[in-house]
Protein backbone atom coordinates (compact mmCIF):
# COMPACT_ATOMS: atom_id res chain seq x y z
CA UNK A 1 0.00 0.00 0.00
CA UNK A 2 1.30 3.28 -1.17
CA UNK A 3 2.48 5.73 1.65
CA UNK A 4 -0.25 8.14 0.94
CA UNK A 5 -2.83 6.00 0.83
CA UNK A 6 -2.37 4.59 4.18
CA UNK A 7 -1.79 8.06 6.21
CA UNK A 8 -5.21 8.58 4.33
CA UNK A 9 -6.73 5.45 5.71
CA UNK A 10 -5.22 5.82 9.01
CA UNK A 11 -6.49 9.05 9.53
CA UNK A 12 -10.25 7.92 8.10
CA UNK A 13 -9.80 5.60 11.69
CA UNK A 14 -9.69 8.26 13.94
CA UNK A 15 -11.97 10.55 12.01
CA UNK A 16 -14.63 7.94 12.89
CA UNK A 17 -13.41 5.71 15.66
CA UNK A 18 -11.97 8.45 17.90
CA UNK A 19 -8.11 8.98 19.19
CA UNK A 20 -6.80 8.03 22.03
CA UNK A 21 -3.33 8.24 24.05
CA UNK A 22 -1.45 5.66 25.80
CA UNK A 23 -2.16 2.97 24.11
CA UNK A 24 -2.50 1.74 20.70
CA UNK A 25 -6.32 0.97 20.64
CA UNK A 26 -8.85 1.64 23.41
CA UNK A 27 -12.51 0.11 23.38
CA UNK A 28 -14.73 3.36 22.90
CA UNK A 29 -12.04 5.93 22.85
CA UNK A 30 -10.35 5.00 19.51
CA UNK A 31 -6.44 4.52 17.86
CA UNK A 32 -3.36 6.19 18.79
CA UNK A 33 -1.50 7.64 15.58
CA UNK A 34 -0.06 4.37 15.40
CA UNK A 35 -2.67 2.22 16.51
CA UNK A 36 -4.75 3.98 13.29
CA UNK A 37 -1.60 3.05 10.84
CA UNK A 38 -1.81 -0.57 12.19
CA UNK A 39 -5.68 -0.95 12.15
CA UNK A 40 -5.77 0.86 8.69
CA UNK A 41 -2.97 -1.67 7.27
CA UNK A 42 -4.80 -4.72 8.90
CA UNK A 43 -1.60 -5.31 10.70
CA UNK A 44 -1.31 -6.94 14.24
CA UNK A 45 0.94 -4.24 16.04
CA UNK A 46 4.51 -4.93 16.87
CA UNK A 47 4.30 -7.52 14.11
CA UNK A 48 7.63 -7.43 11.30
CA UNK A 49 5.16 -6.45 8.85
CA UNK A 50 3.35 -4.01 11.32
CA UNK A 51 6.94 -2.36 11.89
CA UNK A 52 7.67 -2.76 7.89
CA UNK A 53 4.26 -0.66 7.28
CA UNK A 54 4.77 1.88 10.06
CA UNK A 55 8.54 2.52 8.66
CA UNK A 56 7.27 3.09 5.83
CA UNK A 57 5.22 6.56 6.43
CA UNK A 58 7.10 7.53 8.93
CA UNK A 59 9.12 9.88 7.28
CA UNK A 60 6.52 11.69 5.98
CA UNK A 61 5.48 11.92 9.62
CA UNK A 62 8.67 12.94 11.23
CA UNK A 63 8.50 15.99 8.33
CA UNK A 64 4.95 16.78 9.30
CA UNK A 65 5.46 16.98 12.89
CA UNK A 66 9.59 18.32 13.48
CA UNK A 67 9.51 17.90 16.85
CA UNK A 68 8.97 14.11 16.75
CA UNK A 69 11.99 13.64 14.70
CA UNK A 70 14.43 11.57 15.97
CA UNK A 71 17.56 9.20 14.77
CA UNK A 72 17.46 6.37 15.99
CA UNK A 73 13.85 5.42 17.75
CA UNK A 74 11.80 6.90 15.36
CA UNK A 75 8.90 4.86 16.70
CA UNK A 76 8.89 5.94 20.01
CA UNK A 77 9.42 9.73 19.01
CA UNK A 78 5.81 9.60 17.09
CA UNK A 79 4.55 7.02 19.97
CA UNK A 80 5.82 10.17 22.47
CA UNK A 81 4.12 13.20 20.00
CA UNK A 82 0.64 11.31 20.04
CA UNK A 83 0.97 10.79 23.79
CA UNK A 84 2.34 14.36 25.37
CA UNK A 85 0.17 16.09 27.28
CA UNK A 86 -2.71 18.37 25.88
CA UNK A 87 -2.28 16.73 22.67
CA UNK A 88 -5.21 17.04 20.41
CA UNK A 89 -7.31 14.99 18.00
CA UNK A 90 -7.32 17.90 15.62
CA UNK A 91 -3.25 18.20 16.38
CA UNK A 92 -2.94 14.44 15.08
CA UNK A 93 -5.66 14.69 12.57
CA UNK A 94 -3.33 18.12 10.93
CA UNK A 95 -0.39 16.14 11.10
CA UNK A 96 -1.70 12.92 8.83
CA UNK A 97 -3.31 16.03 6.69
CA UNK A 98 0.63 17.31 6.03
CA UNK A 99 2.15 14.01 5.61
CA UNK A 100 -0.58 13.07 3.45
CA UNK A 101 0.39 15.88 1.26
CA UNK A 102 4.21 15.60 1.77
CA UNK A 103 3.63 11.83 0.61
CA UNK A 104 1.22 12.62 -2.32
CA UNK A 105 4.55 15.50 -3.50
CA UNK A 106 7.24 12.24 -3.71
CA UNK A 107 4.90 10.18 -5.77
CA UNK A 108 4.40 7.76 -2.83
Amino acid sequence: MKPSVLLAKAKKVIETKGWCQGEYHKEGDGYCLYGALFKAGKVEPDSEYGEKLAESVVPFLEHAVPEARSDVLYKAKMVSWNDTEGRTKKQVLAAFDKAIVLAKEAGE
